[in-house]
């Protein structure tokens, strides 16, 4: 019974997260955050004046991960901050909570060049697998990237045309899996022989 219900919170929870992904990526004032995880937002919503473009992401159970393509000045920062302040209210709010929900800032690495992204983008949508996680352990834009869903708010095209389209992503991201996958294993050997 507990698992059941621990399952449908945290399905709740993601949803809520989707839509602040979406609804926080605004130049726009949109008011209260309750409107936002409602869903109550049609008139609030301002699409032509994004913050950032959201490239990938992967909600795992305690934390997150987000490819993003900056289009505002100082885009990523408004949007982050947009985005924390915003979950951790709801979150608090909903699970009768207080505090902080993150710990510190967030971190980020800048892309330099197309192998960079594409190797960052194939992390993030399969990052359950990069971690030997079963699916439910996390919830990723790989399925839009593949059409299994649709995400509005996730901007696919720009990293599918570098991939060469869908089938080619599937290909290229498995193998960039497979070879992190294989780096990490060597690095733990390497490791234990220190």
């Amino acid at each position: 019974q507990f698992s059941i219900q621990a399952a449908e919170k945290l399905s709740k929870d993601r949803e809520k997260f989707k839509r602040l992904l979406q609804y926080c990526n605004t130049e726009k004032q949109i008011g209260s955050i309750r409107h936002i995880t409602e869903g109550n937002l049609s008139d609030k919503f301002d699409p032509s004046k994004p913050l950032v473009e959201v490239l990938a992401f992967a909600l795992m159970d305690n934390h997150y991960h987000l490819l993003l393509r900056q289009v505002a000045e100082n885009g990523v920062s408004r949007y982050m901050q947009k985005i924390s302040a915003g979950y951790t209210t709801s979150f608090n709010y909903h699970h009768e909570r207080s505090g902080s929900l993150f710990q510190g800032k967030y971190k980020y690495i800048e892309c330099k060049n197309e192998h960079q992204i594409m190797r960052l983008c194939a992390y993030i949508n399969l990052n359950h697998k990069v971690h030997n996680l079963s699916a439910p352990s996390a919830e990723t834009s790989h399925d839009c990237y593949v059409g299994k869903v649709n995400c509005d708010f996730v901007e696919k095209t720009f990293c599918l045309e570098m991939f060469g389209g869908v089938e080619q992503y599937k290909v290229i991201a498995g193998k960039l899996v497979e070879e992190i996958q294989e780096r990490r294993e060597h690095e733990a050997i390497e490791n234990l022989m220190e």
